[in-house]
């Protein structure tokens, strides 16, 4: 469903535009059915889990997605087309206002962003600029990225589990070798095992499937023991299957014990070669390509250097031209520069025409490359 409607999104996108959408039209067409599709209720009356207009005591959201009653997530709209960036300091307003929402969201429609909000009361001295809170950037043309990024932040079970929170606090901290791998390198190891073992096995059996299939990217610290006795990997593999669970790439109603892929789990293991690489794919071959550039270059340089790192791994379609005339490789690894510019690891202030990373985005590679 959420594809659905994410793909009818794009494709009426034209529509939206002539439209001029304003904040209602955004609300009604674009962000409540993203909202049903997630798993939330509109009009329930029960447990108003999709409430308008809540006074936040800095102003009002327009809307809080709530847990027995309280609000837990808030979204803000703009019209379609709106610079985000110009609403961003009212947002944290919003969320920082006596409040213990986990997730703050700001979007046009289109553009998505997502917000870690200081909790309780921060002091000013202690506040960590807000652009530098944002741990996710959705461009609903990046539908498969799109669709993976909703269902990790804002479905309903991983936002009441406190699940999306745990995501986003690890989202926001560097990755060093001394820490632990992030759970999201356990969804394809988890499909592909249960695609090894026939689509369902016991949960050793799993995870001993896991352990050879990851076996080289593991840190030390993943083979260790936490403070509650855990092994590191196995508790980010248990973590990973109850996300994939929720996303429908697992089955829920498997004898207990066992574990199952689901028909969704299995296509997500195709390659579609028909349709271009995924935007976060660009992430660490920008960076690099900078690096090699000696951290700054004119876009042409970084574009050619990208396309040369990434040649055994762009697609026939990622060469060819879009509908409006543009390169998909070039408009993938544009878009993800706007969202390394969001994230800090490249310059918002660099000349006219020219790309440079920065002493974040440095140390964002070094602690990322190779794994």
């Amino acid at each position: 469903m959420l594809a659905e409607i994410i793909s009818d999104i794009i494709l009426y996108k034209e529509t939206i535009e002539t439209e001029r959408f304003k904040e209602a039209a955004v609300q009604q067409f674009i962000v409540l059915p993203i909202l049903r599709a997630l798993g939330w209720r509109y009009n329930e009356f029960s447990t108003l889990e999709i409430y308008p207009e809540v006074e936040t005591g800095a102003g009002r959201i327009d809307y809080a997605l709530q847990h027995n009653m309280k609000p837990i997530v808030f979204i803000e709209c703009k019209r379609w087309g709106a610079t985000l960036g110009d609403h961003q300091k009212r947002l944290r307003e919003y969320s920082s206002a006596d409040t213990e929402v986990d997730i703050a969201v700001l979007t046009n429609g289109k553009l998505w962003e997502f917000y870690l909000p200081d909790r309780g009361n921060v002091s000013n001295a202690e506040k960590v600029p807000w652009q530098d809170r944002m741990f996710c950037f959705i461009d609903l043309e990046e539908q498969q990225e799109a669709r993976e990024n909703f269902h990790k932040y804002l479905s309903k079970p991983n936002v009441e589990q406190r699940i999306a929170r745990q995501e986003a606090e690890e989202a926001l901290q560097p990755q060093k070798p001394n820490t632990p791998l992030p759970r999201r390198h356990y969804a394809l190891p988890i499909l592909s095992a249960l695609d090894q073992l026939d689509g369902s096995a016991a949960t050793n059996v799993v995870l001993n499937c896991v352990r050879q299939l990851m076996e080289d990217d593991f840190r030390p610290i993943d083979l260790s023991r936490r403070s509650d006795g855990q092994v590191y990997w196995e508790n980010r593999t248990h973590d990973m299957r109850r996300e994939l669970v929720a996303r429908g790439l697992m089955k829920r109603d498997s004898p207990h014990g066992t574990w199952e892929i689901s028909h969704a789990g299995r296509e997500s293991l195709n390659p579609q070669t028909d349709t271009p690489l995924p935007q976060i794919h660009y992430e660490l071959p920008i960076l690099m390509a900078l690096e090699q550039l000696g951290g700054s270059a004119a876009t042409k340089d970084v574009i050619r250097t990208v396309r040369q790192l990434m040649v055994d791994e762009l697609r026939e379609i990622d060469r060819s031209r879009r509908a409006d005339g543009q390169v998909y490789m070039v408009n993938r690894a544009h878009a993800m520069r706007l969202k390394l510019v969001h994230t800090g690891l490249m310059k918002d202030d660099s000349p006219f025409g020219i790309w440079e990373m920065t002493d974040a985005g440095r140390e964002y590679l070094r602690n990322n490359q190779g794994d």
